[in-house]
């Protein structure tokens, strides 16, 4: 095989590269897989909450174009009929067309995502107790409003 000046044969190239590569992608996958068990920790701390509200986060500024503009989330979503930590990459189109959302569980995002999210998992947090006061409050309102109604379906019965 023909080799340049100065390098090795290209066949050992190729190993030495592969070698360097196969290394790495175990080395990454590990630290990866360790990463998502840590935010199945996270999921499992939320889950006995039952809150059941999603709720998102958006990841920095986003991007835009002429023609549409995108941002990517972090969020707690239920996702294949069950509540997790979730990513999705949203895409607005401003021509008329339906805008693309793509939604994943956190362990089944791109990579790039799920680093990108851990910054953002304690605004996460903070906005989910936000949402579960609010949502509190609206829910004794109406439990306030449909007691009133039941009075009111009795007392009207009983004259």
């Amino acid at each position: 095989m023909a080799t340049r000046q100065g390098s090795e044969p290209l066949p050992e190239r190729v190993r030495s590269s592969y070698q360097k590569l196969l290394t790495a992608a175990t080395e990454l996958n590990s630290a990866s897989d360790r990463f998502s068990k840590l935010v199945a920790e996270i999921d499992a701390t939320l889950k006995p909450l039952n809150i059941g509200i999603t709720s998102w986060v958006k990841m920095g500024p986003g991007w835009s174009s002429e023609n549409h503009s995108g941002y990517d989330q972090v969020g707690y979503h239920k996702v294949n009929g069950k509540w997790c930590v979730a990513l999705s990459s949203v895409e607005e189109n401003f021509d008329g067309r339906e805008d693309d959302w793509e939604v994943w569980a956190f362990s089944d995002g791109p990579r790039r995502l799920r680093l990108k999210a851990i910054d953002y998992l304690p605004n996460l947090l903070d906005e989910l107790a936000k949402q579960a006061v609010g949502e509190t409050r609206n829910v004794a309102q109406k439990t306030n409003d449909l007691e009133q109604l039941v009075f009111a379906l009795k007392d009207g019965g009983q004259q």
